[in-house]
């Protein structure tokens, strides 16, 4: 890469960083103007309204997690419970064990 695009890269990568900064800064201001002050008898609070509350966030990217979370633990509950019925039908388990002892050369001393 010449010298000359580095500093396209580089003024690219700063412009987007202060768009970033400004949107974070809108979403400081509107979260200011989200918080409302409240004077019951002479106390008085603040209450502040998540984002959760108006229904503002959206969460695809989460539920595509979960939803791929649930296929792999499904998969292993399959593999462990085809695992379990195998051994007990033809004793498996016991066959691979004594055949990793002898692979891997590990006494029973």
């Amino acid at each position: 890469m010449g010298k000359k695009n580095k500093n396209k890269f580089k003024k690219q990568i700063k412009a987007q960083l202060i768009q970033e900064m400004s949107q974070v800064q809108k979403v400081a201001e509107s979260n200011r103007m989200v918080t409302q002050t409240i004077t019951p008898n002479t106390a008085t609070t603040t209450a502040i309204i998540s984002p959760v509350a108006l229904g503002e966030i959206n969460l695809p990217q989460i539920k595509y997690d979960l939803k791929k979370t649930l296929i792999v633990v499904l998969i292993l509950a399959i593999f462990i419970g085809a695992l379990y019925f195998l051994d007990l039908k033809y004793g498996i388990l016991l066959h691979f064990g004594s055949w990793l002892f002898k692979a891997l050369n590990i006494n029973k001393n």
